[in-house]
């Protein structure tokens, strides 16, 4: 029978892209690629089900079929943990948006390279990552704690209109695009991650 793919190879194109690209926003799920894989896997499960069912004991004994079964079923079974191990790499990431942002609402372009399920799993995970966090250890842990700060606010450039911003004190700050603006660490950090501000001057 001929094939226009070996078997696996769809699948280990899947997880090279994604190492490739190392971002979200560059490697959107190729659900042809995905599907393609499905669907391979599938076939593989047929072929030895209805081999298995259909040829008799003398037949199965032969060491071509035998081996012949063999590759079938391990190239099956190489599908599965290579779609596995696409899916745990691209959750890995899902989750270190949270960290590397710090921020629950990364930029639009991001979540439009998500999956309705991964778009799911991220507002789950922060949920859950808020309510730990909030509840119960009252301290925000995506902030940047490697290096203690030596002052509480910093001068910021804002990089894009963002209208009004409400920071955690419960002011309210106008974001225009380049003006210079003053903010708590704890404000300016997950804004100068997004690339939304530009860190100019620490202050006192």
């Amino acid at each position: 029978m001929s094939r226009s793919f070996p078997y696996g190879v769809r699948a280990v194109e899947m997880l090279k892209d994604l190492k490739n690209q190392g971002r979200l926003l560059d490697n959107p799920v190729n659900e042809e690629s995905r599907q393609a894989v499905v669907a391979e896997m599938n076939q593989l499960f047929e072929n030895v089900q209805k081999q298995m069912t259909e040829r008799t004991q003398e037949e199965l004994s032969d060491m071509s079929v035998r081996t012949s079964l063999m590759m079938q079923y391990g190239a099956l079974l190489r599908n599965k943990r290579c779609l596995l191990a696409y899916m745990m790499e691209r959750a890995r990431m899902i989750k270190n948006l949270r960290w590397d942002l710090a921020t629950e609402n990364p930029p639009e372009e991001i979540m439009q390279a998500l999956t309705p399920q991964e778009r799911e799993f991220h507002r789950k995970y922060n949920e859950l990552l808020r309510v730990y966090m909030m509840e119960d250890l009252d301290l925000d842990l995506t902030l940047n704690l490697q290096q203690p700060p030596v002052t509480l606010s910093v001068e910021v450039r804002v990089l894009r209109d963002l209208g009004t911003m409400v920071t955690l004190s419960g002011q309210s700050v106008v974001m225009k695009k380049n003006s210079v603006i003053s903010l708590s660490r704890e404000d300016a950090e997950p804004l100068i991650a997004q690339g939304l501000v530009q860190h100019i001057v620490d202050t006192m």
